[in-house]
């Protein structure tokens, strides 16, 4: 593979940008194969060279808008969004991980208007809400992760000072919503991953107190449908989110008031499943 062996090249030269070619010219075709199915080449050599060239500012402002609205189209983050099982989730859960890096660049030179971020915003929320396929590593393909990137995604956009307290708010729900799954174990440090954006909320101090406790009591409700093996799924899902949250806050004195309300989620849930079992 031409293309992958000249990513190796690069890599092995620190990222430095071939002298006879243009950055933006091999991240569009780095961008037509972020879904290849060769580990090695979607996650070691085309996303670490986005990420170091995007780091390294070698893209211009209206380059790295591009790159990023390709992202999110039609056929990269949403490429058959909805198919669960095949290679596409490739595409997705890599070009989302794009916003990311997009988002870096922004807080160094500011080049996103309110309206761009509210609708990258949206799209996230879409893309978290409507993904299907929720696989973690996949034998043979190396990471898909299409939830934990996208919660990287929203994490990095929840930092943003025009994102306001109603899109934190939009952020909370689709997260609860995705954390209640009953039909794909979250083994893969997914619970870590979507605790970062709800600390990137708790940072913004946009969200009321009440408002949070109601929400992490929301995540320990435990609405059983009376089938296995998707209630336990259910359960295991939201007990791993819960006890991620609470050992990312045990230790600040700042968000003390909060393990209490996670130690009382955590006592309801283990309280409905013991129910559910007798």
């Amino acid at each position: 593979m031409v293309m992958k062996e000249l990513l190796l090249r690069i890599e092995q030269e620190d990222y430095r940008v071939p002298s006879d070619m243009l950055a933006y010219e091999l991240a569009l075709k780095m961008m037509e194969d972020i879904g290849d199915v060769d580990s090695e080449y979607r996650d070691n050599l085309i996303y670490s060279t986005l990420y170091m060239w995007s780091k390294n500012q070698e893209f211009t402002a209206d380059q790295m808008r591009h790159l990023l609205r390709l992202s999110l189209d039609d056929n990269h983050s949403f490429l058959n969004m909805g198919e669960m099982n095949t290679d596409s989730v490739f595409t997705r859960a890599f070009s989302v991980l794009f916003v990311p890096l997009a988002i870096s660049y922004h807080e160094h030179s500011n080049f996103l208007t309110e309206q761009e971020i509210s609708e990258i915003k949206d799209k996230l929320i879409s893309f978290f809400d409507m993904e299907k396929d929720l696989r973690g590593y996949v034998p043979g393909k190396g990471w898909a992760h299409a939830i934990a990137h996208a919660s990287d995604a929203l994490a990095a956009v929840s930092s943003l000072p025009s994102i306001h307290r109603e899109d934190l708010m939009e952020i909370l729900h689709v997260m609860k919503r995705k954390i209640a799954v009953d039909r794909y174990a979250f083994i893969h440090s997914e619970d870590e991953r979507m605790v970062n954006v709800v600390m990137k909320i708790f940072h913004r101090g946009l969200i009321s107190d009440e408002e949070m406790g109601d929400w992490i009591h929301e995540i320990g409700s435990y609405a059983k449908t009376g089938h296995l093996p998707e209630d336990d799924i259910l359960f295991g899902n939201k007990k791993r989110f819960l006890r991620s949250l609470y050992f990312r806050l045990m230790d600040q004195t700042t968000y003390e008031k909060y393990t209490s309300v996670i130690k009382e989620a955590l006592a309801g849930l283990e309280r409905s499943r013991f129910q559910h079992m007798v």
